[in-house]
Formats: structure tokens, C-alpha cells, sequence
């Protein structure tokens, strides 16, 4: 899979922010390849960023209250996911790709660094939190 990350550039969240806030992003961003089944992150793991889908799905799965796991959404290109990081709680959800995915990752330390640069751009992640 040759996923260009800047197909993520034109599609969901971050097509709608300034360019310069795209390409900090970007830059910032590790490629991620994961095959179908892989687990991305767990429900109740420590939310240490957020993964931008270049290709694939991948799954969101939630505890029911009798303990058992349900798919609650399905997100594919464009879409990003590992919110819980801006809350700075355990992950809500199980992520898991249901096919085989490219993925963006930005690291929680990252987005501070860049955010530490450029405070306005805790804006632009704020609307993020918003936007899927």
C-alpha cells in the first residue's frame, strides 16, 4: 500500500483547516500500515494521540453495560479517530482496522509541541473534537 499522506490534505477535518496548520500536521505524522484485525488501541488504554485513516476502516467498538463489545461506527479515509487524547482520559473506545489501513499517527506529545509554537492551533483541534 502506497498511501500518500497528503490525500488527507482534501478529505474530512483537516481539509477544512489553513494550510499551514495541514502541513504542520502532516509533518508531524508516523505511517502507519496495519493489516485487517489489528488492534489500534484498547478500550481503556492511555490516549497518546490520533490516527488520520489514508485508507482501509477501521472499527469503533464500545463495552455494552453487560461487559460485551459492540461495533459502533465504521470510519474510512479522511476520518480520524483517538480523541480521548484532548481529554487527556482513558480511551472510550476499541479501535481495530477492519481491513488493511494506512494510518497517520500524531503523537500527544507532538500536538503539544506544535500547539507550544503555535497556540492558535489548539483551535483547530478543538475543532476536531467536533467534526466526525
Amino acid at each position: 500500500m502506497n498511501a500518500d499522506p497528503r490525500i488527507l490534505e482534501s478529505l474530512g477535518w483537516l481539509a477544512t483547516m489553513p494550510q499551514e496548520f495541514r502541513s504542520d500536521v502532516l509533518g508531524g505524522c508516523e505511517l502507519i500500515e496495519c493489516a485487517a484485525g489489528r488492534r489500534i488501541y484498547e478500550h481503556g488504554g492511555e490516549a497518546d494521540g490520533v490516527y488520520g485513516v489514508l485508507e482501509g476502516r477501521v472499527g469503533l467498538s464500545s463495552i455494552a453495560p453487560d461487559g460485551s463489545m459492540y461495533l459502533s461506527y465504521i470510519g474510512g479515509r479522511g476520518f480520524w479517530l483517538g480523541l480521548a487524547t484532548f481529554l487527556k482520559r482513558p480511551r472510550r473506545f476499541m479501535a481495530e482496522s477492519r481491513s488493511h489501513c494506512a494510518l497517520l499517527f500524531l503523537s500527544a506529545s507532538r500536538i503539544k509541541e506544535i500547539c507550544a509554537d503555535k497556540p492558535l492551533y489548539w483551535k483547530h483541534f478543538f475543532i476536531l473534537t467536533n467534526h466526525n
